[in-house]
């Protein structure tokens, strides 16, 4: 957590704006951290899967409050601005052009230091492997936004029965393939 709350308190970030999930595996258990909208699940032999991750979308009204909280924490007034435009809630920035989709990130000190309650605090989570547990996937939301946790479940279970010589990489570039094949209109990235 020390990291985090670094991260949380550097002033000379960029204007630029990350997700991140982030697994650990230690001795039979696995450690996960997640900020933003990245995705980690866990996939079992059966294809059923463990989403590892939280989602941090302003869609979720528990993440709406989060950033109205910490914005009062940190006794900025008036309070974030939260607006749902075409369907996608978001905090805007002071020009009210621009908006934020995700409540937790990296980078982009205007949000962080403006009225606009963003966090880079994570979601962890710790879970016990077992034989039946053949794969972790993390990606970000250029994957989740256009392919279900149960299709990429599927193909991986799949994949692996029927081409056994397949290696992650080769996986994670099929999972990408995948995404761009359904016109995913963000950055793909698959581990």
């Amino acid at each position: 957590m020390i990291a985090w709350t670094l991260l949380q308190r550097e002033q000379r970030t960029s204007n630029l704006l990350g997700t991140a999930t982030v697994v650990v595996f230690d001795d039979g258990t696995l450690f996960t951290a997640n900020c933003g909208d990245s995705r980690a699940i866990l996939i079992r032999k059966n294809s059923t899967w463990c989403t590892l991750t939280q989602d941090h979308k302003l869609d979720l009204e528990s993440e709406r409050k989060v950033v109205t909280r910490i914005a009062r924490e940190r006794g900025q007034d008036p309070e974030p601005e939260i607006v749902n435009r075409r369907g996608t809630w978001r905090t805007l920035a002071a020009d009210r052009r621009r908006g934020l989709a995700v409540s937790r990130s990296f980078g982009d000190r205007e949000f962080k230091n403006s009225n606009h309650g963003l966090t880079c605090f994570p979601y962890c989570t710790m879970s016990s492997l077992s034989e039946e547990h053949v794969a972790c996937v993390l990606a970000s939301d250029g994957l989740w936004d256009v392919v279900s946790e149960e299709e990429v479940a599927e193909a991986v279970v799949v994949a692996r029965e029927n081409y056994p010589l397949l290696t992650a990489r080769d996986l994670s570039e099929e999972l990408c393939r995948m995404a761009l094949l359904r016109n995913s209109q963000d950055n793909i990235t698959v581990m």
